[in-house]
């Protein structure tokens, strides 16, 4: 305080010497308002100067850690005692009403009387949360972000194969938004989330190019850009699953499939029965002569037959057996029914309902789990698939019947349609729908192809300087792999019951496209995000994340252990500051009316 002495022995003097002035003034008018203005005024600049502090009572509960993250409503109780993990939490608040803790797990070990937390805000982390699965948690959560919830995209994409962004929107403002996925220069799918409304988004399209690729995500209001975040993916090429075509009799469904299969690089080999005995052959984008005479061997061959259900029927019984045979190892069979009662073996796994309607002339199949239809094919669908807890559906009508249906049979599969006109697609210039349609019944009934090295990442979002993680799987559990990071060698961990599956923690320190290789497989790469990048969804993941957390662990048993202490605090040097300008007004306005 002593240092403070000249300033108020100067104060002292000026406002003697001000008040003097005001004394000595031949118009005494409001002579006592002007004095005391002065002495506000003076006091107001002194105490801008020297701070005013006083003291309150706050108690601590030593039980219970209140605890500040991102978020936090700003409505503090002066009479507690908060913490936080967060460096900008703390200079938002400052240091006297919030203490720091750079290391949470060590400050529990260090106080063991600390028997739960009470955390404001958006919440900790997944690691934060793994250390405290003995104590009580309550949460308070803050308010849901506006914007992305959840998204999702292959990180691989296939050579020719859709790209689809899903997710879900939460619009909170009192306009529509418009999101836009945008790549390779241009715009490629838009979609419209409308005003005050959650709304589950699918926006799709077809790269064409080979290796990384960077798209964005775009979300306009009234053509002003309100956030863009990055879609990173690499396009792969992978080798063509190998069909096999058997058809009852030449029409117009198979001779556009075969088209589509040649342009696409399918290998692949037609059969089509032209009378009792004779059938004409032909073979697509393979370099080995097929037989011209059929036999039951070929079937091991390829991934996936696709035949009418009439002609797997007249099928000779060993070559019906070792059909049968190779989709329990693993093939995939597509049935083309065309009767409400099927004739083969296979067919009449699936129960068809026919239904009468002349009122219908067209259909809008709907690929299940994509929220965009495809366009119309203007032909009548008597036939539908029953639903079968043990089926999966696979394209549906727009009123949710299903047209194609999948099972499990063996390690393989078996789908049955009842679709036999998508050429129309083809003769009405929709080749994305035909391309879309074939290209998710291919993937989701052949064989699958055996990817030569399992990995994932984790978080879903990696960021620069956090903690993550890449698990893999090698084909044996007895040699430690070597694996590196962008030509780093990193330390694996194995898994203590899964021997085959590996582990490496660490932090991310690149942002872009990181490179990982393990033993003699072909190197993978992997996208490191910015802090910035992705904010709502990483949000509203960790307020789900705690508050699932909370549910399980917000009982407290134990009883309140509370610490009283002095705190000293400061004035706010605004109030001053208001004084100061009040009493420089009156002074300025009180001499103009003497004038």
């Amino acid at each position: 305080m002593e240092k403070f002495y000249p300033m108020i022995v100067a104060a002292v003097l000026l406002c003697s010497f001000l008040i003097y002035k005001e004394w000595k003034r031949q118009n005494r008018a409001r002579l006592l308002l002007r004095i005391l203005s002065i002495i506000l005024l003076v006091g107001s600049l002194l105490f801008l100067v020297i701070p005013i502090t006083y003291q309150f009572t706050r108690t601590t509960n030593t039980k219970k850690l209140l605890l500040l993250t991102k978020g936090f409503e700003n409505k503090l109780s002066k009479t507690e005692r908060y913490f936080t993990l967060d460096s900008s939490v703390l200079q938002q608040v400052g240091s006297k009403r919030v203490k720091y803790l750079p290391d949470l797990p060590y400050y529990l070990r260090t106080h063991p009387e600390v028997s739960g937390l009470n955390v404001f805000g958006y919440g900790l982390s997944s690691d934060d949360l793994s250390n405290l699965r003995e104590l009580s948690y309550e949460f308070q959560a803050a308010p849901e972000p506006s914007g992305f919830i959840s998204v999702s995209w292959p990180n691989q994409v296939p050579l020719s194969s859709a790209l689809n962004v899903q997710g879900v929107y939460d619009n909170k403002g009192n306009t529509p938004i418009q999101l836009l996925l945008e790549g390779a220069g241009s715009r490629l799918d838009s979609t419209t989330i409308a005003a005050s409304q959650k709304t589950s988004f699918s926006l799709s399209t077809r790269p064409q190019q080979l290796g990384n690729a960077i798209y964005h995500l775009t979300v306009k209001r009234d053509d002003k850009q309100l956030t863009t975040e990055k879609i990173p993916f690499r396009t792969i090429e992978v080798p063509k699953m190998r069909i096999m075509v058997l058809a009852s009799s030449p029409d117009f469904e198979f001779k556009f499939l075969r088209n589509w299969l040649f342009e696409d690089k399918y290998p692949a080999y037609f059969r089509t029965r032209i009378s009792k005995d004779k059938f004409s052959t032909e073979q697509l984008n393979t370099a080995a002569k097929q037989a011209e005479n059929f036999h039951a061997s070929m079937f091991k061959e390829f991934d996936l037959i696709i035949a009418d259900d009439e002609e797997l029927a007249a099928l000779p019984p060993s070559e019906r057996a070792t059909l049968n045979s190779r989709v329990s190892d693993g093939m995939g069979l597509l049935l083309r029914i065309s009767e409400a009662k099927p004739v083969s073996s296979f067919g009449k796994l699936f129960l068809i309902n026919a239904a009468v309607d002349s009122i219908t002339t067209s259909i809008v199949p709907v690929i299940t789990g994509d929220a965009n239809k495809l366009k119309a094919i203007p032909a009548s669908q008597p036939l539908f698939v029953e639903a079968d807890p043990a089926k999966v559906s696979l394209v549906e009508n727009a009123k949710g019947k299903i047209l194609i249906s999948s099972k499990l049979y063996g390690t393989g599969k078996i789908a049955a349609t009842t679709i036999s006109s998508t050429y129309s697609w083809m003769l009405a210039g929709a080749s994305a729908d035909y391309a879309k349609y074939w290209s998710h019944i291919i993937n989701k009934t052949a064989r699958k192809i055996e990817k030569k090295l399992i990995w994932q990442v984790k978080p879903q979002f990696p960021v620069t300087k956090e903690q993550g993680s890449i698990a893999f799987q090698t084909k044996t559990g007895s040699v430690l792999p070597k694996f590196t990071i962008n030509k780093e060698l990193r330390s694996t961990q194995q898994h203590p019951l899964l021997p085959f599956y590996w582990q490496s923690f660490g932090k991310m320190d690149h942002p872009g496209w990181n490179e990982f290789k393990v033993d003699d497989h072909a190197s993978e790469e992997f996208f490191v995000y910015k802090p910035e990048d992705w904010t709502t969804v990483k949000l509203h993941g960790r307020l789900t994340e705690n508050t699932a957390f909370a549910g399980c662990h917000n009982k407290d048993n134990t009883k309140q252990v509370d610490l009283t202490e002095k705190v000293t605090e400061e004035v706010s040097k605004w109030w001053f500051f208001g004084l100061f300008l009040i009493s420089i007004s009156f002074l300025w306005l009180e001499a103009k009316l003497l004038h």
